[in-house]
């Protein structure tokens, strides 16, 4: 037993830090929260003290893995919106997994301290390859989309190549159809990724005929078939949520529902389409559909947006406890790399391949890296950074 001593008046998020941790690096042992006057005699223990609480490390790891600072930011009115510089701290570090730093860092202190407090052999780090599948035809929504930023891109860096392609995204057609691609690729090196895909609920007013993907899973027999193959040859499919369903129960809901009728099993995975997060609704929303998210992420930087390498739980600070579901938190996304790192790009892949061998080397990792299906097309090209990430992992 370690005993963590503490005069806290509240130590729910102690007890949530402490429980990942526990489960992270899989401790053989129990601990058990006590006030700080208890004597336990020569049983392990640990201090968490309530005086100058804002410098504890425990705390500020809490801060970090529950993301408190973006929770305060979003009740207050200010969207988070899954972009780095709407978040308050400017001068954060995303490259950095503090917390899974700051979990090795304690493990290691304890064992040298107790020894016979044990942990299991550490596992082996997991790499999970994901597709948001956008889109499977070219489609009017997507050229005005692309074809903006690739002009606002030009605008800003001053970019004639830009420029051309902007308008050649506007006005070449290309083939979307890419399953092909990445199964051939996936099975070559033995990784078998996870498909998040659109179900279309409803007609669709300008913004969502705008923002959200336009096939509809539930009427074209092509893409059941397809996915219905995937699965039997060990890919997943999970739900790539509509964009106002992020803050939508029942929209959600209906999507998760008609996905699974289409494919024929259970989903039981989500991410959300442009990453939309919403922290009043979105995680208490898929606590009661998924196990599983894979939505905590930067739409426009690589890094560990809760800085953590590992499998975790989400925190509701409303209620003060953990959710149910687990995040496995996406640290690289194509976008990342080619939409807003143009003219960077090699410099954020050399980036992205530091960020993967930081979760190697820290065991008992896992995270996720994401390439939208339609980028190995040539209008994207992108596919290379992907199989260079693949390879290197």
């Amino acid at each position: 037993m370690l005993y963590i001593k503490s005069n806290l008046s509240n130590t729910n998020w102690l007890q949530y830090l402490m429980e990942e941790f526990c489960r992270i690096e899989q401790a053989e042992f129990e601990f058990q929260m006590v006030d700080i006057s208890l004597d336990t005699g020569d049983a392990p223990f640990i201090n968490v003290n309530r005086d100058r609480l804002e410098e504890n490390t425990f705390y500020l790891t809490f801060l970090t893995l529950s993301r408190k600072e973006e929770y305060i930011r979003e009740i207050s009115g200010k969207l988070i919106k899954s972009y780095s510089h709407n978040h308050p701290d400017k001068n954060r570090d995303w490259s950095l997994p503090v917390v899974s730093q700051f979990f090795k860092k304690l493990k290691f202190e304890l064992q040298q301290t107790y020894p016979a407090l044990k942990f299991k052999e550490e596992s082996k780090p997991i790499l999970e390859l994901s597709h948001d599948l956008d889109y499977i035809k070219k489609t009017l929504p997507l050229r005005l989309k692309q074809s903006a930023f690739n002009l606002f891109n030009a605008i800003k860096y001053k970019s004639p190549n830009k420029l051309k392609k902007a308008f050649q995204f506007l006005l070449m057609p290309s083939d979307y159809w890419c399953f092909d691609y990445w199964r051939k690729l996936e099975s070559e090196v033995n990784i078998k990724s996870i498909f998040y895909v659109y179900a279309k609920s409803r007609s669709a007013n300008f913004k969502q005929w705008l923002l959200d993907p336009s096939y509809n899973v539930s009427e074209n027999k092509s893409l059941q078939t397809e996915l219905k193959d995937m699965i039997e040859n060990g890919w997943e499919i999970g739900l790539h949520g509509s964009f106002f369903s992020a803050n939508d129960e029942d929209q959600l809901r209906l999507e998760k529902k008609l996905l699974e009728k289409a494919i024929g099993t259970k989903v039981t995975k989500t991410r959300q389409h442009w990453l939309r997060y919403e922290e009043r609704s979105t995680p208490f929303i898929h606590e009661q559909l998924f196990e599983q998210d894979s939505s905590i992420a930067w739409n426009n930087k690589i890094g560990f947006r809760a800085g953590i390498a590992n499998k975790y739980r989400p925190y509701n600070h409303k209620e003060d406890r953990p959710f149910k579901h687990f995040i496995v938190p996406q640290i690289v996304m194509d976008s990342n790399i080619y939409d807003y790192g143009y003219g960077k790009e090699g410099a954020i892949i050399n980036e992205s391949l530091k960020l993967l061998e930081t979760c190697k080397s820290l065991g008992n990792s896992h995270v996720s890296i994401s390439w939208h299906p339609r980028t190995c097309s040539k209008d994207y090209n992108w596919q290379g950074a992907y199989e260079k990430l693949v390879s290197a992992w």
